[in-house]
């Protein structure tokens, strides 16, 4: 009765952080949810969780009195998480004032506190937190509120002295400003600081999306320890308990404790069984950047793999062909990665789903749009066009002055193709410079790609583009600089590494004999998205015996990402040698 009926002034506390809202599930609290939910087209939507019906239960109340306080120490995944913008705008007509105190403390996401700040959540929880206090006037004329942000980084017990000595007169505010401006991406209303300067600018160019519209997420198995596999005979045998086992045994075998809405043990054994002879369904997937894992892929939705992205992984699987992994928003450093394999839907970002981009599409010539058939695709010719719009390659071709050829590259002299486009997309996206004057921007939608007119540019980003992705396919290898010197088990134990010593750059330790010389830090730290590479591979790897060539492969990655740096360095020395940003 008090909750519904009474003129409460203040709501305050720790609500529960439960994800995916699994409990809290009536009707009345589901609707009034439904107003955070308004005009987003989002395919998911993270707004269920149970902090969120907290706060809209508490603003429904404030609200209704009239007047009155809402004081809420929660996850601090709403001030700036893209489908939390109708959440905040709502919050933004219901209060006059709103203050923001961010906590961070998140591991599950890459924060950067201050040059030698180490920072701790104020719970033992992974969740970054913030304390938001939102007031509500009586008879208030203001039409949106105004909102103040403060931060704090550091220790568990230095956060704790400052939230016990302050208050929010004490508090240096930041005043949020432009918070409801409108873009090219639309309203976010962020309840955080954000470098929009360069936002006109960026606007200007067009969106990856706009540019290549086949697209879709990366595979997502469901159940990685079934089906994804580090050696060919490990997926084999997965493959044959499902075959002859009952479902009652796999469960068993395999400790699947239960069926979820999107993989279930029968209709993965009914994947496996109706395709028993196909075992050119046995393929190599990019797990994470640089690492290549074994898979079944069928392409059956809801079959051993669970959501194999079918529709846009069959182009990869019909034909010669390359494609694009980002991101449409990560909490990670931006990146983008090349593949000619189908990949995973986090092969890129270590928390966001990544969107796979085509280069080609190959026409639909299967019976079943579900299910790849390998017999089918043999008979059918090659043919294949570019996942290029026409307005892309008109309004490209006219700023160049060269003619669009549609397939493979052009001599870049009078003509230019879809590989020439990759490639110059490529170099760009590689640009330390672009990544960090559009850094905010790339945290929230879809990359965008500025065009050059000038010719001489577009040819020396189009060669180091193309040294790019020879190197990320390795298929240009580099020298290796690099050597196991001691010899031993090659098992992976504990991973270390060690700071350059006299005349050794660096050296990652596998155990406690043997190491990999000639590993320069800058190496050793080089981030694809959000895994650091080199450490990454060999932590997956912990408690394997290395093989000859998984040595060989480790060492050729180093080098690639040697070069790497040293290209990226060279694409930003080109584009300012040429008038710099913006391009020309």
């Amino acid at each position: 009765e008090v909750k519904r009926d009474m003129p409460i002034l203040v709501v305050l506390g720790n609500p529960p952080y439960s994800n995916f809202g699994q409990m809290n599930r009536n009707t009345w609290i589901l609707s009034l949810l439904d107003d955070y939910k308004i005009g987003l087209h989002e395919k998911k939507l993270n707004l269920d969780d149970d902090f969120i019906k907290f706060i809209r239960w508490a603003q429904w109340r404030i609200d209704n009195t009239g007047q009155g306080i809402l004081a809420f120490i929660t996850n601090h995944a709403f001030l700036d998480g893209i489908t939390h913008r109708r959440m905040r705008e709502s919050l933004l007509e219901t209060f006059d004032d709103i203050f923001i105190y961010d906590l961070h403390g998140n591991t599950r996401k890459g924060e950067h506190p201050p040059l030698g700040v180490e920072d701790k959540n104020v719970f033992d929880i992974q969740q970054g937190v913030a304390i938001g206090i939102f007031v509500k006037h009586a008879r208030s004329n203001n039409s949106v509120a105004t909102v103040r942000f403060a931060e704090l980084y550091g220790t568990r017990q230095s956060k704790y002295r400052a939230l016990e000595q302050g208050d929010t007169s004490s508090t240096s505010w930041i005043e949020l400003h432009d918070i409801s401006r409108d873009s090219c991406m639309g309203k976010f209303f962020f309840f955080k600081p954000k470098a929009f300067d360069n936002i006109d600018e960026y606007c200007a160019y067009a969106s990856v999306r706009e540019i290549m519209l086949t697209s879709g997420n990366g595979i997502k198995t469901e159940r990685d320890k079934l089906s994804i596999h580090f050696t060919k005979i490990d997926i084999e045998k997965v493959l044959a308990d499902f075959r002859l086992l009952a479902e009652e045994d796999i469960k068993r075998k395999y400790q699947l404790e239960s069926d979820s809405r999107d993989w279930k043990v029968r209709s993965a054994k009914e994947d496996v069984i109706n395709k028993r002879d196909d075992a050119s369904l046995i393929m190599r997937l990019l797990y994470r950047p640089f690492d290549f894992r074994w898979t079944w892929y069928s392409g059956k939705t809801k079959g051993l793999i669970g959501t194999p992205a079918y529709h846009v992984m069959k182009h990869m699987l019909s034909g010669d062909n390359i494609g694009l992994i980002t991101t449409r928003q990560t909490s990670d450093d931006w990146d983008a990665l090349v593949t000619t394999h189908i990949c995973g839907h986090k092969s890129l970002a270590a928390y966001d789903i990544n969107t796979f981009f085509p280069l080609y599409i190959y026409p639909d010539t299967h019976p079943t749009p579900d299910l790849f058939e390998e017999d089918v695709v043999r008979e059918t010719p090659n043919i294949r066009y570019a996942n290029l719009t026409q307005q892309f390659i008109t309004d490209f071709a006219s700023k160049l002055g060269l003619q669009y050829i549609p397939d493979g590259q052009g001599d870049r002299q009078t003509t230019f193709g879809p590989e020439d486009v990759f490639n110059y997309m490529y170099a760009i996206f590689h640009a330390p410079t672009y990544r960090s004057r559009y850094a905010e921007f790339l945290k929230i939608d879809f990359p965008r790609l500025p065009l050059t007119g000038h010719l001489a540019l577009f040819r020396a980003l189009c060669t180091l583009g193309e040294e790019l992705v020879g190197l990320h396919l390795l298929e240009r290898p580099s020298p290796l600089t690099t050597r196991f010197p001691v010899a031993g088990d090659n098992r992976v134990e504990k991973v270390s590494y060690a700071e350059p010593h006299g005349n050794d750059p660096g050296c990652v330790w596998i155990n406690k004999t043997q190491y990999l010389a000639g590993v320069t830090p800058q190496v050793w730290q080089f981030h694809v998205g959000g895994y650091q590479v080199c450490e990454k591979w060999l932590k997956d790897r912990k408690g394997r015996q290395l093989s000859y060539d998984d040595l060989t492969y480790y060492q050729r990655v180093v080098a690639a990402l040697g070069d790497t740096i040293r290209i990226m360095r060279e694409i930003d020395r080109v584009i300012e040698l040429h008038g710099g940003w913006p391009l020309h």
